[in-house]
């Protein structure tokens, strides 16, 4: 089980993760503060649990989670966007 809940000072997000085999940095989290992607820091903390990765995003002053599946057979199968052809005139 996955728990995410907004701190009240600030805009990080406490987590919990029980036996989902969560890691960060390659590491088992019981219990870690995300910084979403609207910080100061580079890169928000990421979390993976098998081909899954996870981040916290803040959008208009709410926050989710991004989830990204490396295996995914979407991932994949894409072929890239078709786009109408530019008209020069």
């Amino acid at each position: 089980m996955f728990h995410c809940g907004r701190a009240l000072d600030s805009a990080l997000a406490k987590c919990a993760a029980n036996t989902a085999g969560i890691t960060h940095d390659g590491k088992p989290v019981s219990e870690l503060t995300l910084e979403p992607d609207v910080t100061d820091s580079s890169m928000p903390t990421l979390l993976q649990s098998g081909s899954l990765t996870f981040f916290a995003i803040e959008r208009a002053g709410k926050l989710g989670m991004r989830v990204r599946d490396s295996n995914s057979p979407h991932r994949f199968g894409f072929k890239g966007l078709e786009y109408f052809p530019v008209d020069s005139t």
